[in-house]
C-alpha cells in the first residue's frame, strides 16, 4: 500500500442544515447529500488527517452544528 492511500481517511460528517453542493471543493472534495430533514450528510475520501482537521475547521468556521463524526483512518492511527 503507498503512503498516499496509506494517509487517506474515509470520512462521513452529518450536519444540521444544508450545505449547497457548490461548496464540496472548500471541504477537501467531499460530496454532499441532503435529507428530508433539511440536514447534510458530507462523504467520501480525504487525503489524510490534517485535510480532515480541515473539515472540521471549516464546519466550526460555518458555525453549523456537527450531529455525527464516522472516520475511518486506512493506515490506522499510529
Amino acid at each position: 500500500m503507498n503512503s498516499s492511500v496509506k494517509n487517506q481517511v474515509q470520512l462521513k460528517i452529518w450536519i444540521r442544515g444544508q450545505i449547497d453542493p457548490d461548496w464540496s471543493e472548500w471541504f477537501s472534495g467531499l460530496r454532499t447529500q441532503h435529507s428530508a430533514e433539511g440536514n447534510s450528510l458530507l462523504f467520501g475520501l480525504v487525503q489524510d488527517q490534517a485535510a480532515f482537521f480541515g473539515c472540521l475547521n471549516r464546519i466550526r468556521d460555518l458555525g453549523v452544528s456537527l450531529i455525527k463524526i464516522e472516520a475511518n483512518f486506512k493506515g490506522g492511527l499510529c
